[in-house]
């Protein structure tokens, strides 16, 4: 259901943000690094009677969120889940017919005390039809993100998140806990992971990872993302926000 490819949507327009505000504004890493991985637990049971079980809705699930800042003031927050992309014919993504596949919400000015950025709430992302064929999706399908916490101070500058997140399919719906991370970097070894180029050892380009994070190769994460078999994803090694090296 939650698969990786995932065609690149722009996100209405995407507007630059200062270099000279980083020390005071709530940074949010636009769509241009590849969206962000997030990872997340069900808190609890799947809602809608039957049929609503975990095979439409697991207890673990991986999705790939696209966020921007628009506006003249920069409070706005909009995000795209990959999971709410229409696809073709052949199944594979297409462009929305509309932007109600878009969540909605306001972050503060600047960080608080612990460099952390929060959305209490967006507005809910719903699928919607294909702009090739104006097919509404079915079943239908939505995703509402709440308590929504980037680690936003200079040295992240909003690379991290945490947030809570509802997941409707049809009747069916469920809530989760997780945390997310960008760039989305694959990896066959803990090596593949680390943030800097080795061109001695056939490492031409680092992960892109911050380096004050703590992430290692995990199989797991790659598999709940739809990896081939052999390939992770550097994750983080805890589960707790924010995750930074000790």
């Amino acid at each position: 259901m939650f698969k990786p490819s995932f065609l690149v949507v722009p996100l209405l327009v995407m507007l630059a943000a200062c270099g000279g505000e980083v020390n005071t504004t709530c940074l949010v890493q636009r769509p241009g690094l590849g969206g962000y991985l997030f990872v997340m637990d069900r808190t609890g049971a799947v809602t809608g009677g039957a049929g609503c079980d975990d095979s439409v809705l697991p207890p673990r699930l991986a999705d790939n969120l696209r966020f921007d800042k628009l506006g003249a003031e920069q409070r706005e927050v909009v995000f795209r889940a990959e999971s709410m992309l229409p696809t073709d014919a052949d199944g594979n993504p297409d462009f929305p017919a509309s932007t109600g596949d878009v969540g909605r919400g306001q972050i503060g000015d600047s960080p608080d005390a612990q460099g952390v950025c929060t959305v209490p709430t967006f507005t809910t992302a719903n699928a919607v039809a294909a702009l090739s064929d104006g097919n509404p999706p079915n079943p239908p399908r939505s995703v509402t993100l709440t308590n929504t916490r980037f680690l936003s101070a200079p040295e992240y500058q909003g690379s991290q998140a945490e947030s809570d997140a509802t997941y409707t399919i049809g009747s069916c719906s469920a809530s989760y806990h997780g945390l997310l991370l960008t760039p989305i970097a694959t990896c066959a070894t803990d090596a593949d992971c680390n943030p800097f180029a080795d061109p001695a050892n056939g490492r031409a380009a680092g992960s892109g990872v911050n380096p004050l994070y703590p992430v290692s190769c995990n199989m797991e994460v790659g598999a709940l993302y739809g990896q081939d078999p052999g390939t992770g994803i550097c994750w983080f090694t805890g589960s707790t926000f924010p995750q930074i090296q000790k």
